[in-house]
């Protein structure tokens, strides 16, 4: 099964985003793309590497990021983390707040959709 990933505009003004070099920034969208239903990123550092076409130091440093208390999150669960260690990968912190908010937001949108479908076959019919 393919992975999907929505991306949220006010990633844009995250702290993973602002100030840091853009190694950062491409490792975390290739985690993002990676990560799994669960919010789980099977791999390696190599794999990470291979992944996001960065070097084994841009992901060793961007994981030291990544890893790391953030004061300047919005998040505050662990601390600002964005990644806990498991057993063959990273766990994305945040998954299960945004796979919440993009069911709500698709849920709307969805609702929206249909009501267009029952305004336009009215007008047909």
């Amino acid at each position: 099964m393919a992975g999907y990933v929505k991306l949220f505009d006010y990633i844009l003004d995250s702290s993973v985003w602002i100030g840091t070099p853009k190694y950062v920034k491409v490792l975390w969208i290739t985690i993002l793309a990676k990560k799994d239903k669960n919010g789980d990123v099977i791999s390696t550092m190599q794999g990470l590497e291979k992944a996001s076409e960065l070097s084994q130091e841009e992901v060793e440093k961007a994981m030291v990021i990544f890893l790391s208390p953030d004061l300047k999150s919005s998040t505050k669960e662990m601390e600002g983390r964005r990644l806990i260690p498991i057993d063959r990968g990273w766990h994305v912190v945040t998954h299960d707040f945004y796979k919440k908010l993009m069911s709500r937001e698709e849920a709307l949108e969805n609702d929206a959709e249909r009501k267009r479908r029952e305004r336009a076959a009215a007008k047909k019919g």
